[in-house]
């Protein structure tokens, strides 16, 4: 098992508590399907008492023993292994969104892997319902190299687009053995994507919300697009394909998860061999709450609620509750079993 510690919930503004709320009851709407981490069991912090506010939260989750930066890094991620992965990741990713959430921090760092290949996508920390208004979203989520344009230009309006972008930057990545687009800023990054796909065309900036940006973008001088096939000469063809369709600058023009599990790139005898995905009906995640309007303790008495039923007792049975260290690890060995 892989034990996830969330400490300090008390001292959270209301907004990081909104989170740890979301991503717990994310975590258990998804919970089941093969390629996304699964959730075992949520256990309260230590000496618990009867209706006291929760300050630490234990997620226990099923443990795979590498994530694909660590594998990429390594130097053991095998050309033939990156088919499978990429197919596993859309699998997940397919389930998601058709669960109406958003990830927004699909990175190597968050796909867990394990020594067949077998994925599973994990961390949805800022993972978001797609019914949320928009004036509710914020831009600066995904990390930096793998934040989509349209983050990059502060739209306030996206869509489950980004985690397309985000995965055409994780195909990159394992094709190149590094990363593909390393800016130290906002304002690089958005350089950096540019200098390969070329300056944008005026029907490739409609998306940008804002006047002054698009402009700027309009106003850029010429720049040729860079051929992937020269800047990762040992890639096949339909891996480039499949890379450049993801990483299109318009979302629109951004490659559907459906599309691409279709892809020649994907398509080996290897995939009947792999866990069934299509078993897992997806069902719509409803969670409408607005972060910034509910007031912290309201969050917490969410958050307790939600714990105590995901733990499978109730907050004020005291004697189901650990009293200690040595109470906790039972507790834990007791889960693990």
């Amino acid at each position: 098992m892989a034990i996830k510690k969330i400490f300090d919930v008390l001292e959270m503004d209301n907004i990081d508590a909104m989170r740890i709320l979301r991503e717990v009851k994310i975590l258990r709407h998804l919970n089941g399907h093969p390629y996304i981490v699964s959730l075992e069991k949520v256990i309260p912090a230590l000496n618990q008492a009867s209706g006291s506010l929760i300050n630490e939260v234990y997620l226990l989750c099923g443990y795979v023993p590498y994530d694909l930066a660590r594998l990429i890094r390594s130097g053991k991620l095998k050309n033939g292994s990156v088919p499978k992965l990429t197919r596993g990741i859309l699998r997940g990713l397919k389930h998601i969104h058709d669960s109406g959430i958003m990830h927004r921090d699909m990175k190597p760092r968050n796909i867990l892997v394990d020594e067949n290949d077998h994925v599973r996508i994990a961390d949805f920390g800022l993972a978001i319902g797609m019914a949320a208004e928009p004036t509710n979203l914020i831009n600066y989520v995904v990390t930096r190299w793998y934040r989509a344009p349209e983050l990059l230009l502060n739209n306030q309006e996206y869509d489950n687009k980004i985690d397309l972008w985000s995965l055409g930057c994780i195909l990159g990545e394992m094709l190149a053995k590094k990363p593909l687009f390393r800016g130290g800023n906002a304002k690089e990054q958005l350089r950096l994507i540019l200098s390969v796909l070329g300056k944008p065309t005026e029907e490739d900036t409609t998306f940008v919300q804002k006047a002054a940006y698009r402009k700027l973008l309009l106003n850029m001088r010429e720049q040729e697009r860079k051929e992937f096939s020269t800047l990762l000469p040992t890639a096949s063809m339909e891996a480039i394909d499949l890379l450049k369709r993801f990483l299109q600058f318009h979302p629109d023009k951004r490659l559907s998860v459906d599309t691409a599990l279709t892809h020649p790139f994907l398509q080996d005898s290897s995939a009947l061999d792999e866990p069934c995905a299509h078993d897992f009906e997806a069902r719509p995640f409803v969670f409408s709450t607005d972060e910034e309007e509910v007031p912290l303790p309201a969050v917490l008495d969410m958050l307790a609620a939600e714990v105590s039923s995901a733990s499978g007792h109730p907050l004020g049975s005291s004697d189901s509750m650990p009293s200690s260290a040595l109470d906790l690890t039972k507790m834990l060995t007791q889960a693990m079993a």
